[in-house]
């Protein structure tokens, strides 16, 4: 069993949630964590640490976070010395979605993690561009 995890600044990790839900259905095993303003960065470290300890008992985790080198992904980097998990920065509703389309028929999770990747990366357009000035 893949749980997704995704943590963020704001309330973006359950407007993604969201937004692939209105899409894709409800999901299972997908989890959000946000930092808010005015939220201790340890306890929130202990928060994420915990819940990526916790999923990872039952199978394998992946999460995503928003930006490389913020908060939510230094904690979930911070947890990765001693937990065994995948994570991808830079998410966005097509990672989001296709972690969640995909994840219930895994054969190969490292495959797995690289397609989640490659759908943000290949969901940025330049729509100008695109269409033409």
């Amino acid at each position: 069993m893949i749980s997704l995890i995704i943590v963020t600044h704001g309330s973006l990790s359950k407007g993604l949630l969201n937004a692939s839900t209105i899409i894709s259905g409800e999901p299972t095993n997908v989890f959000t964590y946000s930092l808010n303003p005015g939220n201790s960065i340890a306890e929130f470290e202990k928060v994420v640490k915990t819940a990526i300890a916790e999923k990872s008992k039952n199978g394998q985790v992946l999460v995503l976070t928003d930006i490389p080198g913020g908060s939510p992904t230094n904690v979930t980097a911070a947890s990765m010395e001693k937990l065994n998990f995948e994570c991808i920065t830079g998410a966005n509703l097509g990672m989001v979605l296709e972690a969640i389309v995909s994840k219930e028929s895994v054969e190969n999770f490292d495959k797995y993690v690289e397609n989640v990747m490659q759908a943000g990366i290949s969901s940025i357009h330049n729509l100008r561009k695109e269409i033409g000035e």
